[in-house]
């Protein structure tokens, strides 16, 4: 649970990290904005923001000014919701930590009345040359989009979304080829088994074998993209999960390329003796790989535990110290109440 706390909070950091310079570029256009062109500034910077879901604005008093610009399922167009203006946000959150440290704020994950989905807020406060409040920003993103947005940062949304359906198409693709793999093994396995009474072929079954493997690691490297560049479930820049990944699919083709070689074997001793050489040459080859990937796993489990520890809640710098404006570039970080080094 620990672990899960301070990966969450390492999200958080990047996301607010990633939002703020389109957040503190918004603010730039939105101070030069009328009233009516509010909306209009809004819906050109949802755009560029293809991890935000939601855009509004509230004035000095919490009172929200513009309409909720929110992005439409699937991410097909834009859509206002011009009956939330002039509602009071002064009670929220989001509000209350911004105004109170006067610096982009992100807050803990919680459910949206707007979408109904688990968000986060990133809110901006924007001050005038005299350090005046003139208003807050805000910005609800998907909980589970923070990786989304960590790992991709503010592409341009059709980048992404040509990104993510080709990585679906290709998941897809290997599924399809698992599949046929392993329709060939159970066929081979069928065949093998409705000649049982009258012949044994010890081809079919090392054929039904190695299919059944390599449908095996062709499945394992589909899922694998599946999730990591469709869905976002784990962190592709985590070590160890790639190096679990990576180890899986060396690890499935070594066994299919072991048995190949003992079906090799078998074959030069019952068969024809001139294949001996091959299968010694696909056994040094095999053994080959295994020392390559034990080396690769035990250098990159040593790179994992010489890296400096994922940054969590004890790390945290206490909340007291100089407040900045949201408009500062060198501001701190601030952390739904509490602050971060930049």
């Amino acid at each position: 649970m620990h672990d899960l706390h301070a990966q969450l909070f390492e999200y958080r950091v990047n996301a607010l990290r990633e939002i703020r310079p389109a957040l503190r570029s918004l603010a730039r256009e939105l101070t030069e904005a009328t009233p009516q062109q509010m909306d209009g500034v809004l819906c050109d910077h949802l755009r560029d923001l293809p991890s935000c879901e939601l855009l509004y604005v509230l004035d000095r008093e919490g009172r929200q000014v513009s309409s909720n610009v929110r992005r439409r399922a699937f991410g097909f167009g834009i859509a206002l919701d011009r009956g939330e203006k002039n509602v009071s946000r002064a009670h929220c959150h989001y509000y209350r930590d911004a105004v109170t440290a006067l610096e982009c704020v992100i807050t803990e994950p919680y459910r949206s009345k707007a979408t109904g989905h688990p968000v986060v807020t990133v809110t901006y406060p924007v001050s005038d040359a005299a350090g005046r409040l003139v208003m807050v920003i805000a910005a609800d993103i998907r909980a589970r989009d923070l990786l989304y947005l960590v790992t991709c940062g503010s592409r341009p949304a059709a980048f992404l979304k040509l990104g993510r359906g080709m990585y679906l198409t290709i998941a897809l693709f290997l599924g399809v080829i698992s599949t046929a793999l392993l329709g060939h093994a159970l066929v081979e396995l069928w065949g093998l088994v409705t000649h049982l009474g009258r012949e044994f072929d010890p081809d079919r079954l090392f054929q039904a074998t190695i299919m059944a493997t390599l449908s095996l690691a062709v499945f394992d490297l589909g899922r694998t993209v599946f999730e990591e560049e469709v869905l976002f479930i784990r962190d592709p820049h985590k070590p160890a999960a790639i190096r679990k990944a990576l180890s899986r699919f060396m690890g499935s083709i070594i066994i299919a390329l072991a048995i190949e070689a003992l079906l090799l074997v078998f074959k030069s001793t019952i068969k024809d003796p001139s294949l001996f050489p091959n299968a010694v040459a696909l056994i040094a080859a095999v053994g080959f790989l295994l020392l390559t990937l034990g080396a690769y796993v035990y250098l990159g489990s040593r790179a994992e535990a010489a890296a400096p520890a994922r940054p969590g809640r004890e790390h945290e710098p206490p909340a007291g110290g100089p407040r900045g404006t949201g408009d500062s570039a060198g501001s701190a970080t601030a952390f739904a109440g509490k602050r971060l080094g930049p």
